[in-house]
């Protein structure tokens, strides 16, 4: 009682108030679930059946009110009460249909509760009993997918582990590829072309019998770090070897019974001739035989007879007891098939032969081929040419008529009387002059334009050329010429 007499009324506890609101919620939610909740005894209702002297005292203490919702009383000393907290308000939602699996999760709630109540008049753990049957589910849930995950792995484990196992399985049941063993016996005489992959390799010793699979063999090839150096030629090689055997074979140029022979750009017949007696064994008398059968060669008809400048550069590959003819014919089909691709019509092939010829013997740098040509064709032309009499005026041509390759002509020479003396006589001379490369060729199909009718090159070392189009200006460059050939004699003559 307050100081005026007055009882006080209690204030409900918070578990209390939690519990109206639960109640209000599941009666608004379902009204017709049925409430599993044991009878509950008022405080005065046990004072009444009981009468005892505790009883009394407590009901002396406070009186009990109905659990309604809290409003503060009326009086004149009025007890202060804290604000209502979001625990304590109520909120009300608007009725809305529920589905079946609402109100069955409603009924568990229910259910937890009313077992909570029971267990807090007992004076049991309410909090904590709440707290473990809220996260029971949760748990189960993430259980469940825990075994879940377990049992994926391990089928995926199964199932690769068991694709591993057959593969190794097979691999241990595959039969290697048939292979001889050792160096082999006997002598076979194999030609490998240019170009030639280890399997096309391979194919040509199976055929053979070299060796007894084209897998071994490539298998060999790979394993061998050194086997893409295996050059073209003919080999002498045997029966029945093993793989690895063949391609170290392959790899010995003692094995190789032909011979390679390099044709450079600017050589001449006579150097070419001197290089095959020197390196492929044969005799004058068999190359000027062979020379003379220009059918036998395959000579063109524009060559008019005359094999010089008609021989592509390139290396050949002698094969063993390789006649003369067949060598010059492989020459020489090799350069037709070249200005074939080069797009050179027939009809000029001759021409192009002798005016690339030209520069491959005046030209040090490659820069300056195209330039050079167009000096050749200003100094042909019928109106461009006339200051020079439509002369070529090539030093090299005077050289090649006196049998040199290099050095500048003599006064001697520039006097001859040669069809190669282009001093002397207009026009281009009657023959190419010596091999002709894959650049000459271009240029002369594709000179550079320019008025030039002259050009000097000052400097034999370097190949340094300059281009004119007057002729005082090309005294200027002889001049220079000069004066470089003072103290390069050997360079000049």
């Amino acid at each position: 009682m307050d100081n005026q007499g007055e009882p006080t009324r209690r204030i409900p506890s918070r578990r209390e108030l939690r519990a109206q609101r639960e109640q209000a919620l599941a009666a608004q939610q379902n009204e017709t679930e049925p409430k599993i909740e044991e009878p509950r005894e008022t405080p005065s209702e046990l004072a009444s059946a009981n009468p005892s002297s505790e009883a009394q005292s407590e009901a002396n203490v406070a009186p009990v009110v109905e659990e309604t919702p809290i409003t503060a009383p009326v009086a004149e000393n009025p007890v202060t009460t804290p604000e209502p907290t979001d625990e304590t308000t109520v909120k009300f939602a608007p009725t809305t249909p529920v589905s079946a699996e609402a109100q069955a999760q409603t009924i568990t709630r229910q259910a937890i509760e009313n077992k909570a109540r029971r267990i807090e008049q007992e004076g049991g753990p309410r909090e904590e009993f709440l707290n473990t049957s809220r996260k029971q589910p949760k748990k189960q849930k993430r259980g469940r997918i825990i075994s879940t995950l377990i049992i994926l792995l391990l089928m995926a484990a199964l199932v690769f582990g068991g694709i591993y196992l057959a593969k190794m399985l097979l691999g241990q049941t595959e039969e290697a590829p048939a292979d001889y063993s050792g160096g082999g016996s006997g002598v076979v005489t194999v030609e490998i072309p240019q170009g030639a992959t280890g399997s096309q390799i391979a194919s040509m010793l199976k055929e053979q019998d070299v060796v007894a699979s084209t897998d071994a063999f490539v298998s060999a090839f790979k394993a061998n770090p050194e086997a893409k150096n295996i050059q073209p030629g003919t080999y002498t090689l045997a029966n029945k070897m093993s793989s690895a055997a063949a391609v170290a074979a392959l790899l010995d140029s003692a094995n190789r019974v032909d011979n390679d022979l390099t044709i450079p750009e600017g050589f001449t017949l006579k150097q070419i001739k001197q290089r095959l007696i020197k390196r492929a064994g044969y005799t004058e008398e068999q190359l000027n035989a062979a020379l003379k059968d220009t059918n036998a060669i395959g000579l063109p008809a524009e060559a008019k007879g005359n094999v010089e400048g008609w021989i592509a550069p390139a290396t050949y590959t002698q094969k063993k007891g390789e006649d003369a003819k067949a060598l010059f014919k492989t020459m020489i089909e090799t350069n037709t098939k070249r200005l074939e691709k080069l797009g050179i019509p027939r009809d000029q092939w001759q021409v192009a032969l002798t005016k690339g010829s030209i520069l491959e013997r005046e030209v040090a740098k490659k820069e300056y081929l195209p330039m050079v040509a167009r000096v050749i064709d200003n100094r042909l032309d019928a109106e461009k040419g006339k200051e020079v009499l439509n002369r070529l005026q090539m030093d090299s041509t005077v050289a090649y008529a006196s049998g040199r390759t290099s050095g500048l002509p003599t006064q001697q020479e520039l006097q001859a009387d040669s069809p190669y003396n282009t001093y002397k006589n207009a026009g281009l001379p009657p023959t190419p002059i010596g091999v002709v490369g894959d650049a000459a060729l271009e240029a002369v199909m594709h000179p550079a334009d320019g008025n030039w009718l002259y050009f000097v090159t000052t400097n034999l070392d370097t190949g340094e050329t300059k281009f004119y189009d007057t002729y005082d200006e090309f005294v200027k460059g002889k001049a220079e010429l000069a004066e470089y050939c003072k103290t390069h004699e050997k360079s000049c003559y």
